[in-house]
């Protein structure tokens, strides 16, 4: 992420505010959904379910694997809790997409 401080104007200090603050809000909604879930990446008898999104569709969903770590988003402990969190977050998921300011 930028530091503040290497923002030119307040427009950009501004909007940079706005996105880590609704960056934050809504990780800490996807942790809630998380459950605590610390994936073990060496148990490859251990599925993990994390977020993906579909360009194409415009879609939420979710991947799930013993091995593969596609991406740095939340790792959840099962199908149902991905889909819970999909559900409730909806579009304010996107922030994930967006580059950090």
């Amino acid at each position: 992420m930028t530091n503040l401080t290497d923002l030119k104007t307040q427009e950009e200090a501004q909007a940079a505010a706005e996105y880590r603050k609704e960056f934050v809000a809504v990780m800490d909604e996807i942790r809630k959904f998380q459950k605590g879930f610390v994936p073990d990446w060496s148990d490859m008898s251990q599925y993990k379910y994390q977020l993906c999104y579909d360009h194409k569709t415009g879609y939420w969903s979710y991947e799930n694997s013993t091995s593969y770590q596609g991406n740095n988003w939340p790792v959840f402990a099962s199908a149902e809790d991905v889909e819970a969190c999909i559900k409730a977050l909806g579009s304010r998921l996107n922030i994930l997409l967006k580059p950090p300011i």
